[in-house]
């Protein structure tokens, strides 16, 4: 399906239907939008609700069009919401979902897909920031976390719990 400037794309519940274009700015809740999409609550209710009524297992979802090239209809990217696992990842349009960003009921914060990475890997990891020489800033405190810098000069690892508190590597 072929898609030009200011086309709206929607979902009927079996297909993706091309609407015709819109010219100018869309707006809801506000009569003069400044964007091609502005949503103004005046309710003091803030927020879009997606709500999943037919059970699917990747909805409700928000996806956007990171396509080099105009009107291949390629969505990259989603952020979806999994019972109680909220997700960040890739979805090619028409592929399948892979994961890159996980966060639980529970609080934990899970990095990268679920599996292991392969030994010989080029992506996929968790990137650290460095610092050339032994860190002497204060962090900014965040209750029950500690900030981590990795020192290029020594090879060390540090950790900062009211103090900088160092492991070394070689």
């Amino acid at each position: 399906m072929a898609l030009s400037a200011g086309d709206i794309l929607t979902y009927n519940g079996t297909s993706w239907v091309n609407q015709p274009a819109v010219a100018g700015n869309f707006g809801i809740g506000v009569t003069t939008p400044q964007f091609p999409l502005e949503i103004d609550w005046v309710s003091g209710v803030t927020g879009i609700y997606l709500k999943d009524t037919g059970g699917g297992q990747y909805t409700p979802f928000i996806m956007w069009d990171d396509a080099s090239t105009p009107n291949t209809n390629t969505f990259r990217a989603a952020m979806r919401q999994e019972g109680t696992i909220f997700v960040i990842g890739n979805w090619p349009f028409g592929g399948s979902f892979t994961t890159y960003f996980t966060m639980t009921s529970g609080g934990s914060t899970i990095i990268g897909s679920w599996v292991a990475l392969a030994n010989a890997a080029t992506s996929g990891f968790l990137y650290l920031p460095t610092v050339a020489g032994t860190p002497t800033g204060v962090p900014t405190a965040v209750t029950g976390k500690v900030a981590v810098v990795y020192d290029t000069t020594a090879n060390k690892l540090w950790v900062y719990n009211g103090a900088w508190k160092s492991a070394a590597f070689t």
